[in-house]
């Protein structure tokens, strides 16, 4: 299973054009921060986030399959039709993994997540579910969270992401 996801995400990034980070670089960073979306939710709250993504170097994730036939191809063509309408050179990056979800517990859309590595340790990552942008999440783990190191995170993210005045 594990292999499979990895195999769509190589087979998915690269046809949506990343142009400065490579996937691997973005994986294996000591925190990650994961915006776990569905192809059923609105259109405009996708392109914010995925805005947003991009600001922040987040990875957007997709539980499986999505687009007008749950096939790679349409999934492709919808990944980059958001970025198309957000996010100009500079897009977002984009994978398909069901086993990421299940790592950090995923049940529903959108789910912001920072993340130790790849870590199924409860201590390792936070996690917050709802109608809010990346950057309301990222306050909150920076206010909440009560891992030390994730409200570090959030708040390092947050500020390079959007700056300090929001």
């Amino acid at each position: 299973m594990r292999t499979i996801a990895a195999l769509l995400s190589v087979l998915l990034i690269p046809s949506i054009g990343h142009a400065d980070e490579s996937l691997l670089g973005t994986m294996t960073a000591k925190w990650n921060t994961y915006i776990f979306v569905s192809t059923r939710m609105p259109q405009r709250d996708v392109v914010a986030l995925a805005r947003e993504a991009s600001a922040a170097k987040a990875t957007i994730v997709l539980n499986g399959f999505g687009g007008s036939d749950d096939t790679l191809m349409s999934t492709e063509r919808y990944a980059t039709q958001i970025n198309a309408l957000c996010c100009g050179k500079r897009p977002a990056h984009w994978i398909i993994d069901p086993v990421i979800a299940q790592r950090y517990r995923v049940k529903s859309a959108p789910t912001f997540v920072v993340a130790h590595g790849e870590s199924e340790n409860a201590g390792e990552y936070s996690a917050v579910a709802g109608d809010m942008s990346l950057s309301q999440a990222l306050k909150f783990f920076a206010q909440g969270s009560r891992h030390q190191a994730a409200r570090e995170y959030a708040t390092q993210t947050y500020s390079s992401a959007f700056g300090n005045s929001e």
